[in-house]
């Protein structure tokens, strides 16, 4: 799942800005795929619970002991509100309301439809895992992941933020959904970072990013995990 915000207003007869781009999971990979190949349309990025195939091991990328409930809302015949529960389960650590949760989920499933072999799709593509990118050369990201995430290991995203340089913003509690879980954390913390960070420094990669801002060329912050910290 990936999400984009222009991130300035287009003048008349000028060209439409680049996004600010949020993803999620399998949707940041497809971002930093999207940040490799076109760096002119992508500002910035904030990766949330992703990973990436070559520098973190398969069972981290995707934990084995969620794959009986894929297989569940994967295979059995199961209700729109049914299968979005055992999805919530997995994804979710802090949400109290799960069943109206999963009614309105149901209710845009319904809407919008996810068919099971897209799904299946998703999945496999998520499981084989997008190779890291060969250059992002400058590119300012933010990186967020939850302790406490059944799905995806937390130490993905620590190697990625390490990769690169980039910081990364740990939440203790919060599950593989972490917008879901805690929204107003998540929209603090980009606020901070967009704010503090990426207005002054340069990050690193050698070039300036195309739509990084001059001014300042401190160097990336570093990763605040702990690297004593359980799985």
């Amino acid at each position: 799942m990936a999400w984009s915000r222009r991130y300035a207003t287009r003048s008349p007869g000028t060209a439409s800005p680049a996004p600010i781009v949020l993803a999620i999971s399998l949707g940041g990979m497809v971002a930093l795929r999207w940040a490799q190949r076109f760096p002119d349309e992508v500002a910035c990025l904030v990766l949330i619970n992703s990973s990436l195939r070559g520098i973190a091991p398969f069972h981290q990328r995707l934990r084995p002991r969620q794959y009986p409930r894929l297989l569940q809302a994967l295979l059995l015949p199961l209700g729109h509100e049914q299968r979005e529960r055992l999805i919530l389960r997995m994804t979710t650590r802090l949400q109290d309301d799960l069943p109206g949760v999963a009614q309105r989920h149901a209710r845009w499933q319904r809407e919008a439809p996810v068919s099971k072999a897209n799904l299946m799709r998703q999945l496999l593509a998520a499981a084989r895992g997008f190779s890291p990118p060969q250059e992002l050369p400058g590119l300012p990201a933010l990186v967020l992941a939850s302790r406490s995430d059944q799905m995806v290991s937390w130490r993905c995203s620590k190697a990625m933020a390490e990769r690169w340089g980039w910081p990364l913003e740990l939440h203790p509690k919060a599950g593989h959904d972490l917008p879901l879980d805690d929204p107003d954390w998540v929209v603090e913390r980009i606020r901070q970072w967009y704010g503090a960070s990426l207005s002054g420094s340069q990050q690193p990669g050698g070039e300036r990013h195309p739509h990084q801002p001059d001014g300042g060329s401190g160097e990336g912050a570093k990763a605040k995990a702990d690297p004593q910290a359980e799985e």
